[in-house]
């Protein structure tokens, strides 16, 4: 292909040797204003940096060709999926790399039970490819399945099923570019280093091009029960009887604002859905017993679209992707996370709630046993229940004001703050590393051995410099 330089007192000094080179590769190499322009911000819509140049793969060879050229030269480069992080993990001035073509197509359900997908597949495409052959993702997804395979597999991938652990926790094997341009499969069994620090490893030691996702039978129905508690004691509670007495398979409180059924308070509604291939709906027993009660029996594809479908039409009949959001995902200590919950909640003001998009305040409970990557940090202690709690506050349109600004991000480092005060890692959705979870902090006694595996597969330590690591493992390891 050939590249035409746009802007050129702008473009810098290496442009010129990649476009060159970037002809000869199958992929595409974007160098217009409107292309670059389109990834230069993600989700949070507080970060803007616009790269250089866009990259768009088809193969793994496309993307090792771009790695052996750019990482001796120095060259940052970030990978992107669906640019749904909030803090700048894809951002960059130098190259965004996206994953199309092949790398963007989901297989076919093999003879041990495991679905081949590309990196830059979607989570919906995943999702169906696996009911086409009465299978889902054992782990189960996140609900919103506009985002890629690789991009989830970087930071976990934490659903509703509460007896899993992560979408990282189900892959069976990767297909890794490394920081150094080398393919390599990698498992338990094979590369062992790299399997571990890639998945959930924040896309610093190499870019996962495919996986082999493990798979479980699915039913064709799943019963929906939203249980409505006045308080979050009563709401946690429930969700321990629902746990221990394995009645759901899925379950997890969504917060619903002050006025939600008549309720001049916020409701605390514990979602309970159970898979199933019965035709009519069954009584849930439950204790305590909520204040109300909405039951219905939907299809397998129905429910994995629901909250997908809700999210688009955010975007669509409101502001979404302009506005600045806060999304602060915190995993705490079973006992520890009502109480970081009940003052997040306190903390909403009436006009934090009265937001064209709604504010949002959930809880995932998990299994602690079921997290077993070692790069995907969670609490300390034994207690057997941890749980995921995420908080979104919309901020409007961004401010031009830097005062706007900074109040934005002292707010969100307050409540970082208080979280980890409570006992609580971070999920890394967000530049936790910026403020109460530096990267060594984060990772704890698993962080030099981290370091020194994403040095040794990517010295340059040019991938992703958006999530802080390169800098964080350069300053580890006296580089």
């Amino acid at each position: 292909m050939t590249a035409v330089l746009s802007d050129p007192p702008a473009a810098p000094a290496w442009l010129a040797e990649l476009a060159q080179r970037a002809a000869r590769w199958s992929g595409q190499l974007v160098v217009d204003p409107a292309a670059r322009e389109a990834v230069a911000t993600d989700s949070g819509n507080l970060d803007h940096r616009r790269p250089a140049a866009v990259y768009r793969a088809n193969s793994a060879e496309d993307v090792a060709e771009l790695l052996r050229h750019t990482g001796p030269r120095s060259i940052p480069v970030a990978v992107r999926g669906a640019g749904h992080c909030l803090s700048g993990h894809t951002l960059t001035d130098g190259v965004v790399l996206t994953l199309t073509g092949g790398l963007a197509r989901v297989g076919a359900v093999d003879a041990e039970g495991l679905i081949q997908t590309g990196a830059g597949a979607t989570l919906a495409e995943l999702d169906a490819a696996a009911f086409a052959a009465d299978r889902r993702p054992a782990s189960g997804l996140p609900d919103y399945h506009g985002l890629t395979v690789g991009g989830v597999l970087a930071v976990g991938g934490i659903s509703a099923w509460w007896r899993e652990g992560t979408l990282a926790d189900r892959v069976r094997r990767i297909r890794v570019v490394t920081g150094r341009g080398e393919i390599l499969l990698a498992s338990a069994t094979e590369h062992r280093e790299l399997f571990e620090a890639a998945l959930a490893g924040l896309g610093a030691v190499g870019v996962i091009t495919e996986a082999w996702i493990e798979l479980a039978p699915a039913q064709p129905r799943v019963q929906l029960d939203l249980l409505d508690y006045a308080d979050p004691a009563t709401a946690f509670a429930a969700m321990d009887d629902l746990m221990d007495r394995e009645a759901a398979d899925e379950v997890y409180l969504w917060v619903q604002r002050p006025g939600t059924g008549g309720r001049p308070e916020a409701t605390f509604q514990v979602h309970a859905y159970q898979h199933t291939d019965r035709r009519e709906p069954r009584l849930l027993p439950v204790e305590p017993e909520p204040e109300h009660r909405l039951t219905q029996l939907v299809t397998y594809p129905e429910r994995s679209r629901m909250i997908t479908e809700m999210f688009d039409s955010f975007r669509t009949s409101l502001s979404w992707d302009e506005t600045t959001k806060l999304w602060d995902d915190v995993l705490l200590p079973g006992p520890h996370a009502e109480h970081y919950l009940t003052r997040r909640v306190a903390a909403f003001t009436a006009a934090d709630w009265a937001t064209d998009i709604p504010q949002f305040v959930l809880a995932f409970p998990h299994r602690r046993a079921a997290f077993t990557r070692p790069a995907f940090a969670v609490p300390a202690g034994d207690s057997d229940r941890i749980v995921l709690v995420d908080t979104l506050r919309d901020r409007g349109r961004p401010g031009t004001d830097p005062a706007w600004t900074a109040t934005v991000r002292g707010s969100r480092r307050a409540a970082h703050e208080q979280a980890r005060a409570d006992g609580g890692v971070a999920y890394p959705i967000w530049g936790c590393w910026d403020g109460a979870w530096p990267h060594p902090v984060r990772l704890g006694a698993h962080w030099r051995e981290f370091a020194e595996t994403v040095a040794r597969y990517s010295p340059h330590l040019h991938l992703n410099p958006g999530t802080g690591l390169p800098a964080a493992i350069r300053a580890e390891l006296g580089r």
